[in-house]
């Protein structure tokens, strides 16, 4: 997970194991991750793509989200024989565990996280802190693979709330904008 100073945001989620994935179309690759090469150089979803498109990656044990400040998104996955982009067909996404891009493995439709929060966002109009707080409290694991932290990104303003296991009445709150850096100019922060 990880948001540049272009207001560029992803996060991934881990999907089952494939032994199926390989370089098909011969395409270059990168040193270490391609969502690295990708929050260091581009400032938008549609540069993501363009990166994903030219260059393979061979870290697919996952699928991961993209969203840019200006509100579009895509959800980046491997198919049967390169990656594919799923685009939003509401104003919004939602990503669990399960490959959105399977259409013929109906067993994927029934992950109970991702039914619950698209049924909340059906409900949003604009959303906020809260309503997003609560879709977070509602599709939330305990036992065994708890939910060992939840963010909620502001792309606009540059703000980021993290909440630590499921407890949503308390949250840090980070800045993370060029803007915020600037201001930090000239402030002694300690430690030093």
């Amino acid at each position: 997970e990880g948001v540049n100073d272009q207001g560029l945001w992803y996060s991934g989620a881990s999907l089952p194991e494939r032994n199926d994935i390989y370089n098909h179309y011969q395409k270059p690759t990168v040193p270490g991750e391609l969502c690295e090469k990708a929050l260091a150089e581009c400032a938008s979803v549609d540069e993501v793509i363009e990166l994903y498109k030219t260059y393979f990656t061979p870290h697919w044990q996952g699928h991961s989200m993209w969203v840019d400040r200006n509100g579009h998104s895509v959800i980046i996955e491997y198919g049967e024989r390169d990656v594919v982009f799923v685009f939003p067909d509401q104003c919004y996404q939602v990503m669990t565990n399960f490959y959105l891009s399977d259409s013929l493995n109906r067993r994927w439709y029934n992950c109970y996280r991702y039914n619950a929060a698209d049924e909340m966002l059906k409900t949003i109009d604009v959303p906020n802190h809260i309503s997003i707080q609560n879709i977070l409290d509602t599709v939330h694991q305990e036992g065994l693979f708890p939910t060992v932290s939840s963010n909620i990104y502001n792309l606009s303003t540059g703000e980021l709330n993290i909440y630590y296991f499921h407890n949503y009445s308390e949250y840090i709150c980070l800045l993370y904008t060029s803007d915020a850096a600037d201001e930090l100019d000239g402030v002694d922060l300690g430690g030093r």
